[in-house]
C-alpha cells in the first residue's frame, strides 16, 4: 500500500498545502514549526480519525489541538493505492465526531466507493489506531513500543489464531473483575461478607443457648406468686366487709371535719383580704391601667438615659468634617456610578496601550517588506509564466507558416497535370505540413494552459509576515476599542497622547476615594441619625412625662418625683397581686364553703356528731387493708414482669431456631462461591498459559526480524543482546542479568523501538506491504548511528514507502 498525494484544506498551521508522493522513500525536509508532526498527525487522523476527544486539554485533545488556525473548512484528502486499486479518501472534521464526513472514491471510475466504511484505517491495516502509532508510524517523541492486543491478533493470523485473542485483554479485565467480587479478603467480596454473616450468625445462636433452663426458673416463681396473691385477695375480702360496718361513723365524721375546714378557710381568707385593701392610698386600680403605667415610666427612664447619651453627642465638632467629606465622596460616586475600576484593570490597560503603541509603530515597515516580499513573488511567477507564454508564440508562428506552406503545396498539386509525375510528392507534402501545424497549435494551446495552470510553492515567509501584520492590526484595533470603552464608561478624554496619564491620573483618585469614602460618609449619616433620633426623642420623652403624671395622680400620688416613680409603681403592683390573690382565695373559700352546704341535708346532725366507741379496730383494719394493697401491686407487677420475660424467651426460641436455618443455607452459599471463585482463578491461569503458547509461536519471527533491523543500526550488535518472552516484551543482557529497555540511553532505546516497530510490520503483512511514517525518530542518535540509521531508509524502501520527515539537513537522506 502507498499514498499518492494529499490535499490539506485546513487542519492546525497547514492552509491549502499539497503533497505528492513517489514509491520507496519520500523525504521531507523543513524547518521547525512548520508543519511536519502536523502533516504525519493530518495522515493518521485520515485513516483513524482523533485521539483523546475526551480530554479539555487543547494539547492532549487532537480535534481542538488541530482546529485551523485561520479557520475555513478543516480536513482535506488522500489519494492512495491499496490492493491493486486506487482510492482518493475526504474528509472534513467539525467541533464534534457528529458534525464529520466521510466519502471514499474510486480514482479510476471517479465514483464513490463502498469498499471501506468510515473506519478505513482498521479495516485496511488489521489494527486499531493505538497498535498502528505502536508499529507504522514512529514519531521523534516516542521510539519504544511494545505489543498491544490488536497487534498480536494481526500476527496471530500467522499460526492460525482465533479472534478470540484480540479480546484476550477484555476477558482477563472481565475475569479480575470477577475475582474481586467474589473475594474472601476484600471488604467487598462476597466470600468476606458471607463469611462475616455466618460469623455473626453463630454468636446469635450461641447467645440462644440455655432459654429453656431460665424458662423453667421463672415458671416456677411466677406460680408462687400467683398463689401468694390469691391469698391476700381472700383476706382483703373479708377485712372490707368488716370496715363496711364502721364506714357509717367514718364517713360522718369527715363530713364534719370537712365543714369545720371550709369555715376556717373562709374566715381566714376574708381576714387577710381586709389587711391587703387597707394598704392602697386611694381605689384599688385596674390591673391593666397599672401595667400600662409601669411600661410607660420604664420606657420615659430610658429615653431620659438616651437623651443624656444624646445630647453629649452634639456637642462633637465632627459635623463639619462629616460635610467636607461627603462632598468629596459624592464627587468621586458621581465618577464611578458604573462601579470602581479595578487596580489590575488599570495596570492591564496602560500595558496593552504601550504594546500597541509598540506594534503600532512597527506595522508601517512590516507592510513595506510584506509589499516587497509580494512583488519579488509575482516577479517571479510572471517570469515563468512569460516562458511558456513565449514558447507558445513560436509554436503558434510555426503553425501558421506550415499551413500556408500546406496550402502551397496543395496548390501546386491542384496545378499540375493528372499525369505529371509530382503529384503524389506535392500531395503528401501538404499533407505533412497540415499536421505539422496541427501538432504546433496543439502545443501551443498546451504551453498557455501550462502557463495558466501553473502552481507556485507557498512562501513560508510571506505567509509568516501577513499572519504577524494581520495579528498586529487586530491587536492595535482590539486594545484601541477596549481603551475607548474604558474612558467612555469613565467620562475621560481620550488623546492617544496622554492616555497612560490619563490612567495614573485615575489610579490616583480611586486611592483617595478609597481612603475617605468610608470614614467622611460614615461620620456624616451617623451625626444625621443621631441629631433625628434627638429630637424625636425628646418630644416622645416630654409627653411620656405628661401621660405618666396624670397616671400616678389617678393612684393617689401627688408629689410625684421622676427618679421614684418606677419603684413607687412596682410596690403597687406587688400590693395589687396581694390584694388580687386574697380575693381569688377569699371568694374560692366563700364558694366552697356554701357549696357544702348546699350539698349537705343534714348539716345539724352532723355538726353534733359524737365519737363512738372503740374507733383504733377500724385504724387496725385500714392499715392492714393499705398493706395488702401494696402487696397485691407488686404481686401483680411481679407476675406481669413474669408473663413478658416468658414472652421475650418464646421470641428468642423461633429467632434461634431462624439464625440456625440460616446458619445452614448460608454455609451452602458460602461454599458455592468458593467454588465460583476456584473456576475463576483456574480459567485465568489457563488462559494466561494458552496466550503464553500462543505467542511463543511468533516470538521466533519477531525475534529474527528485531535483530536483522537493529543490526542494520548497531553493526557490532550480536544476536543475544536482546530477547524477547512470550508475551513479546523486550529486554536486553546486562552483565549476565536481563534488563528492560528503560535502564538503555535514550538514543539505544529509539533504535530497538524501530527494530521491534519494523519487525512488527514485517510480521503483520506477509503479502501487501504498508508505507511506514518516520517523524523525524533519529534525533538522539550519534553520527554513527544516524549514517546507520539513513541506510536503513534505504533498505526499508525496497518493500515499503516510507514518508520521512526531518527538520535537519544533516538528517535528510
Amino acid at each position: 500500500m502507498k499514498i499518492l498525494s494529499i490535499h490539506i484544506e485546513n487542519f492546525g498551521k497547514l492552509h491549502d498545502a499539497d503533497f505528492s508522493f513517489k514509491d520507496g522513500l519520500n523525504t521531507i525536509c523543513l524547518p521547525n514549526g512548520t508543519g511536519k508532526s502536523t502533516l504525519a498527525t493530518f495522515i493518521k487522523v485520515m485513516f483513524y480519525g482523533f485521539d483523546n476527544e475526551g480530554k479539555r486539554d487543547e494539547l492532549e485533545n487532537e480535534r481542538k489541538h488541530y482546529f485551523p488556525w485561520q479557520g475555513g473548512a478543516y480536513g482535506g484528502s488522500i489519494a492512495f493505492e491499496a490492493s491493486g486499486k486506487s482510492y482518493e479518501l475526504q474528509r472534513s472534521f467539525g467541533q464534534k465526531d457528529k458534525d464529520d464526513t466521510f466519502l471514499l472514491r474510486d480514482l479510476e471510475t471517479k465514483l464513490e466507493s463502498k469498499d471501506f466504511t468510515s473506519n478505513i484505517g482498521e479495516e485496511l491495516f488489521g489494527i486499531n489506531s493505538e497498535s498502528f502509532v505502536r508499529s507504522a508510524f514512529i514519531s521523534q517523541s516516542s521510539c519504544e513500543t511494545e505489543a498491544t492486543d490488536s497487534i498480536n491478533t494481526k500476527m496471530g493470523n500467522l499460526v492460525d489464531n482465533t479472534d478470540d485473542l484480540n479480546r484476550y485483554g477484555t476477558v482477563i479485565a472481565a475475569l479480575d473483575e470477577a475475582k474481586n467480587h467474589l473475594s474472601a479478603t476484600r471488604k467487598t467480596g462476597e466470600l468476606s461478607k458471607i463469611k462475616s454473616e455466618i460469623n455473626d450468625l453463630k454468636v446469635k445462636i450461641k447467645e440462644g443457648q440455655g432459654i429453656d433452663e431460665a424458662v423453667a426458673a421463672i415458671f416456677d416463681k411466677s406460680e408462687a406468686d400467683k398463689k401468694a396473691y390469691a391469698a391476700l385477695k381472700e383476706e382483703q375480702a373479708k377485712l372490707n366487709e368488716k370496715q363496711k360496718e364502721m364506714s357509717v361513723y367514718k364517713d360522718a365524721k369527715a363530713t364534719k371535719l370537712r365543714y369545720e375546714e371550709f369555715v376556717r378557710q373562709e374566715r381566714e381568707r376574708k381576714e387577710n383580704l381586709d389587711k391587703t385593701m387597707a394598704a392602697f392610698k386611694g381605689s384599688v386600680p385596674a390591673k391593666e391601667e397599672l401595667e400600662e403605667a409601669i411600661n410607660l415610666a420604664n420606657s420615659v427612664d430610658k429615653m431620659h438615659e438616651k437623651l443624656d447619651a444624646l445630647k453629649d453627642y452634639q456637642d462633637s465638632d465632627s459635623v463639619g468634617r462629616g460635610k467636607e467629606l461627603t462632598e468629596k465622596i459624592e464627587k468621586y460616586e458621581l465618577k464611578f456610578a458604573t462601579g470602581v475600576p479595578t487596580d489590575s484593570e488599570i495596570s492591564r490597560l496602560i500595558e496593552q496601550w504601550s504594546q500597541r503603541s509598540e506594534q503600532k509603530g512597527s506595522l508601517s515597515q512590516k507592510k513595506d517588506t510584506l509589499q516587497t516580499l509580494m512583488d519579488i513573488d509575482d516577479d517571479k511567477k510572471e517570469k515563468a509564466q512569460e516562458k511558456y507564454r513565449s514558447a507558445a508564440k513560436t509554436s503558434n508562428t510555426l503553425g501558421i507558416i506550415m499551413l500556408i506552406l500546406g496550402f502551397v503545396a496543395l496548390g501546386l498539386a491542384l496545378a499540375t497535370s493528372p499525369k505529371g509525375s509530382t503529384l503524389i510528392i506535392e500531395y503528401g507534402a501538404a499533407l505533412v505540413c497540415f499536421a505539422l501545424s496541427i501538432v504546433l497549435f496543439v502545443g501551443a494551446i498546451s504551453k498557455k494552459k501550462t502557463a495558466k495552470d501553473m502552481v507556485f510553492p507557498v512562501n513560508p515567509h510571506l505567509v509568516a509576515l501577513r499572519s504577524e501584520i494581520e495579528s498586529s492590526e487586530v491587536f492595535v484595533k482590539d486594545v484601541y476599542n477596549d481603551t475607548e470603552d474604558f474612558f467612555i464608561r469613565y467620562n475621560l478624554p481620550l488623546d492617544e497622547y496622554t492616555v497612560v496619564n490619563e490612567l495614573y491620573n485615575l489610579k490616583k483618585d480611586i486611592e483617595e476615594y478609597e481612603k475617605i469614602k468610608v470614614s467622611g460618609k460614615e461620620e456624616l449619616e451617623k451625626y444625621k441619625e443621631k441629631e433625628e433620633e434627638y429630637k424625636k426623642l425628646k418630644a416622645d420623652y416630654e409627653d411620656g412625662l405628661k401621660k405618666l403624671e396624670t397616671s400616678m395622680k389617678k393612684f393617689g400620688y401627688e408629689d410625684i418625683e421622676p427618679s421614684k416613680t418606677i419603684t413607687e409603681l412596682n410596690s403597687l403592683r406587688d400590693l395589687l397581686r396581694e390584694y388580687q390573690a386574697a380575693k381569688a382565695e377569699h371568694d374560692k373559700a366563700a364558694e366552697n364553703l356554701k357549696i357544702f352546704e348546699d350539698k349537705t341535708p343534714d348539716l345539724e346532725e352532723i355538726k353534733n356528731l359524737k365519737e363512738p366507741e372503740g374507733p383504733e379496730s377500724m385504724q387496725v383494719n385500714e392499715a392492714r387493708l393499705a398493706s395488702i394493697h401494696s402487696e397485691l401491686e407488686n404481686l401483680s407487677r411481679n407476675i406481669e414482669a413474669y408473663k413478658r420475660e416468658l414472652d421475650d424467651f418464646r421470641l428468642k426460641k423461633e429467632e434461634t431456631a431462624s439464625y440456625e436455618n440460616a446458619l445452614e443455607i448460608k454455609e451452602e452459599e458460602q461454599q458455592l462461591i468458593a467454588d465460583k471463585l476456584d473456576i475463576v482463578n483456574k480459567t485465568k491461569d489457563f488462559m494466561t498459559a494458552a496466550k503464553v503458547n500462543l505467542t511463543k509461536k511468533y516470538t521466533g519471527p519477531i525475534t529474527d526480524g528485531f535483530n536483522k533491523y537493529y543490526k542494520l543500526l548497531d553493526k557490532e550488535a550480536s544476536d543475544d543482546k536482546f530477547a524477547f518472552d512470550a508475551h513479546i516484551n523486550l529486554e536486553f543482557a546486562e552483565q549476565g542479568s536481563p534488563r528492560k529497555p528503560g535502564f538503555l540511553s535514550r538514543g539505544l532505546r529509539d533504535m530497538s523501538g524501530i527494530a521491534l516497530r519494523m519487525a512488527f510490520v514485517d510480521a503483520m503483512y506477509q503479502d501487501e506491504k504498508p508505507f511506514v511514517v518516520f517523524d523525524d525518530p533519529y534525533v538522539n542518535l550519534d553520527d554513527e548511528k544516524l549514517k546507520a540509521g539513513l541506510g536503513l531508509l534505504e533498505d526499508l524502501s525496497k518493500e515499503h514507502q516510507i514518508i520521512y520527515f526531518t527538520c535537519n539537513q544533516l538528517r535528510a537522506k
